[in-house]
């Protein structure tokens, strides 16, 4: 098993040749406040915005995540030549 502060890898009981990536308890405490930090953040953007414009907002930011994730998958597939 491997290990660092944050996290370690275990093998997958459900499959011989996987690992799987578990976060140790310093892992778990640093996910809980950088979700705490995350919720501080959007109240304030929220409160800023009005709730429907912050949650247009979002919608929108997420869509264009999506694209773009979408472009990226494209520009990788198999038998793409660069510039097409």
């Amino acid at each position: 098993m491997s290990r660092t502060p944050d996290g370690e890898r275990r093998p997958d009981p459900a499959d011989r040749r996987a690992k799987l990536i578990c976060p140790t308890e310093r892992g778990l405490l640093q996910m809980e406040a950088a979700a705490s930090i995350m919720r501080t953040i959007e109240e304030r953007h929220a409160k800023a915005l009005g709730g429907r414009e912050y949650a247009a907002f979002k919608a929108a930011l997420q869509r264009v995540a999506d694209l773009q994730a979408e472009a990226q998958h494209d520009d990788q597939s198999p038998g793409r030549r660069q510039g097409d």
